[in-house]
């Protein structure tokens, strides 16, 4: 190893330069040699793919981390089709034929967004961006195919969490004083651990309802409402978590299925748009906000599941719900691109896996 053969720094009292007899196997330094040749092509491969410019812009919002999570063999084999496979091998690299592509390609034809026009129309417009589904098919009396594409995702975190609630409402409530450590004469009190929240924001009560904006959650002439004892806001927030004998309310989790390009700044763009809630809420009430992102290709950040801890959802919880709205997201997002030019898309639920 490198460390044997310089020499490693001295941290005691033995002489400058003294190195004990290395115990390290013959087989054990060949292994580790290999791992650190293979981390060095890997080093060298990402710092090549940092010069193109188009392809690469997975490698600056941390991409690279979430395809471990997100494109796994087991989900490549069993979830995805073919076609799916297809679609996010090219688009994760930016090798489908958007139309600036097939212009930056040099191939013949007049090669532009099919609803709106634009020219230089690439995935991210084709995907979450086009004018006309957000100015002109938002007026249709049906969900445009991005708000559809959210639509199906939030449906899936709506139904764990109302799943969630009812565990947590039917749980006996734990006792708020610490328990009593009776210590044996001549031994030490043992160090103060205190015990760790089994349902995070949702221990202090048993009577939480929720709500959200989607059809399933509403028919008829019903609509969704923030609920006013809270606060009084026009703003449409995606749900609410609230429990009336706490004074407690979840304003969330309000769900953006961006480019993950866009992650962060939708993010911060959430946070601060409804800081208003914190602002005009009733002074007796404790209210909290919470905001989720999918990414539209299916790539879901680390905070989506340090926000899901908050509601007591577990590791293996928060992992089944993250592969269930990555796949959603990614099924959503290759429909919307096979009706790029299909100005009559018209909008159903997948049934998630």
């Amino acid at each position: 190893m490198t460390k044997d053969m310089v020499a490693s720094g001295q941290c005691s009292g033995l002489g400058l330069g003294f190195r004990r007899k290395s115990v390290v196997s013959l087989k054990f330094r060949r292994r580790e040699l290999t791992k650190m040749i293979k981390e060095d092509f890997e080093n060298n491969r990402i710092v090549n793919l940092g010069k193109y410019t188009n392809q690469a812009k997975w490698l600056a919002v941390g991409l690279d981390s979430m395809m471990y999570k997100e494109l796994t063999w087991q989900k490549l084999l069993y979830q995805c089709s073919d076609r799916l496979i297809k679609f996010l091998v090219n688009a994760i690299p930016n090798w489908l034929n958007s139309p600036d592509n097939l212009r930056r390609w040099k191939v013949q034809g007049d090669h532009k967004c099919e609803l709106c026009g634009n020219r230089n129309a690439n995935l991210a417009h084709i995907l979450g961006g086009c004018p006309w589904v957000l100015n002109v098919e938002s007026i249709f009396p049906r969900e445009n195919r991005y708000l559809w594409r959210h639509n199906c995702v939030l449906l899936i975190i709506a139904r764990a969490i109302q799943s969630k609630l009812r565990e947590v409402n039917s749980s006996p409530v734990r006792s708020s004083l610490p328990p009593i450590i009776f210590v044996k004469s001549g031994e030490k009190k043992p160090g103060s651990s205190s015990t760790p929240l089994r349902f995070g924001l949702l221990e202090s009560a048993r009577d939480w309802v929720c709500d959200f904006d989607l059809p399933e959650f509403h028919s008829g002439q019903s609509s969704f409402v923030f609920p006013h004892i809270v606060c009084s806001t026009p703003l449409r927030i995606d749900g609410y978590i609230m429990s009336m004998s706490e004074k407690m309310c979840i304003a969330g989790p309000e769900l953006t299925v961006p480019m993950e390009e866009l992650i962060h700044h939708w993010h911060s763009k959430k946070m601060s748009k409804y800081q208003e809630i914190l602002e005009n809420k009733s002074s007796d009430w404790k209210v909290t906000r919470l905001a989720l992102e999918v990414g539209s290709r299916g790539f879901v950040p680390p905070s989506f599941g340090a926000s899901l801890k908050m509601l007591g959802f577990t590791s293996s919880e928060i992992s089944t719900l993250r592969k269930k709205c990555s796949l959603m997201s990614q099924r959503c997002s290759y429909v919307i691109w096979l009706n790029r030019a299909n100005s009559e898309f018209k909008p159903w639920r997948f049934h998630d896996k």
